[in-house]
């Protein structure tokens, strides 16, 4: 009876190191995890690097706005429903690009 206690206090000993030892890497998780810095990352103010996004976006307008007169030309009135989409849009894609373009001047002043 004598060795059953202490066979039984011997695997109640490994068990709670079994315990200690899973509980070592979630300490050393938590740690890791408390020192995480966050920074926020600001992008750098040089405007001659959106100037390039712009006139990209420029020559596209500039490009479905002659594809879309050119189609409105050829066809008269007969429009296919996708083309009278784009002839409501022809006026939006006008002030949207006299946007862009007056954006790009104040970039390039800068």
């Amino acid at each position: 009876m004598k060795q059953a206690s202490v066979d039984k206090g011997k695997s109640e000993a490994s068990s709670t190191d079994g315990v200690d030892q899973a509980l070592e890497p979630l300490d050393s998780i938590v740690s890791q995890i408390n020192d995480i810095t966050i920074s926020v990352a600001t992008p750098p103010l040089n405007s001659a690097d959106h100037v390039p996004d712009i006139d990209k976006k420029i020559r596209a307008l500039k490009k479905k706005i002659r594809l879309t007169e050119g189609q409105q030309q050829k066809t008269g009135n007969d429009l296919k429903p996708e083309q009278q989409e784009k002839v409501a849009k022809l006026e939006d894609w006008r002030k949207e690009l006299k946007l862009l373009e007056d954006k790009k001047g104040s970039l390039e002043a800068l």
